[in-house]
């Protein structure tokens, strides 16, 4: 494991709270496409504070089996520690997923093109799959057939149709990683697409250091942020998260009444813990239905900072529950014996 770690002087928790909002400073930027194309080819970051580290060379699945707690995991606990007991009794890291399929795909779209992966060579990874129906001899064989071609595991002899059902099983599961439903292929399509439209955004794409494991001893926690843009000169620093969504005008509307900046405030507030520089947050977000539309929305910082607290009370919250084994529910947000909680009156 690659640690990298510089002691700096601290001169406290958090960045003072700045009212000048940065947006304006990227939207405006005359050099952005030269300042693009210099990062593109040296893609600079800082060296974290003591008590902070890096690798860059994890993949997902090491980062995700660490034991420091992660944004998913402190998420469960907001409401009700309850959730977070019930998440952590159910993890099983080898289930698959299937509603993480599409955003995992278009994540490692996204990451390879911001490693300098042309998006014709990326999508020629992929193969689409054919319907096969397992309900007959005939539809098994099929699928076995078109399988057998890649070789993606010691070819074996079967006769009943269980046997043959889980044979075909173990040939998928060992090339889902590129044999893919065509719904799939087609959404990586419209994704690329839709990226080529808009040159100034692949540009942002490939100046950005993608899926970087960061890591505080001192709290105990990992994030992995999507995409950082890191401009040292210029002062100009970004984490952007990858989202999909079915209906990306309802993930506007839930952006816009802060129903998603938990894991803003975290990334933020850890960022500028390891790096002592303020981050700015933007949502790369792709619709998984055609025609594929995308949008780039900007957090303020201001809300993103009002949150710092709710993040700091949770992690002190699932800490204790996890340390004690003890996991309440919803009452310890109320008051009083009864965990009374009540409905706050905008009126007043």
């Amino acid at each position: 494991m690659t640690i990298i770690s510089k002691p700096i002087p601290k001169n406290g928790s958090i960045l003072p709270k700045q009212n000048t909002p940065t947006l304006p400073h990227l939207l405006d930027f005359k050099d952005w496409t030269k300042l693009c194309q210099k990062l593109k080819v040296k893609k600079d970051f800082p060296i974290p504070r003591a008590g902070h580290w890096i690798d860059p060379t994890m993949d997902i699945e090491a980062y995700h089996q660490h034991e420091y707690l992660s944004s998913t995991i402190l998420q469960k606990a907001q409401g009700s520690p309850k959730n977070l007991e019930h998440y952590l009794e159910s993890l099983d890291s080898s289930e698959e997923k299937d509603c993480f399929r599409k955003g995992s795909l278009v994540h490692s779209l996204i990451e390879q093109v911001s490693i300098g992966t042309s998006i014709k060579k990326v999508l020629q990874q992929y193969i689409a799959a054919p319907k096969i129906s397992l309900s007959s001899h005939k539809g098994v064989d099929a699928g076995i057939q078109f399988y057998e071609k890649f070789q993606v595991i010691p070819k074996k002899e079967a006769e009943k149709l269980d046997e043959k059902k889980q044979y075909l099983l173990e040939m998928k599961q060992a090339s889902s990683h590129w044999i893919i439903k065509q719904e799939d292929l087609d959404l990586l399509k419209g994704v690329a697409a839709e990226m080529e439209r808009l040159p100034s955004r692949m540009r942002l794409i490939k100046s950005c250091t993608p899926e970087l494991s960061i890591f505080s001893d001192k709290r105990k926690v990992r994030i992995r942020p999507d995409l950082l843009f890191y401009a040292k000169k210029e002062e100009l620093h970004l984490h952007i998260s990858v989202k999909t969504t079915h209906n990306i005008d309802r993930f506007f509307y839930e952006c816009s009444r802060g129903d998603m900046l938990f894991q803003s405030a975290m990334y933020s507030y850890e960022l500028e813990e390891a790096f002592n520089k303020k981050f700015e947050h933007l949502y790369l977000v792709y619709e998984t239905t055609p025609p594929y539309n995308s949008r780039l929305i900007y957090v303020p910082y201001s809300l993103i900072q009002s949150r710092f607290d709710d993040y700091l009370k949770t992690l002190r919250k699932s800490k204790s529950a996890i340390k004690r084994n003890r996991f309440g529910g919803y009452e310890l947000n109320g008051v009083g014996p009864l965990g009374i909680e009540a409905i706050k009156d905008k009126n007043k």
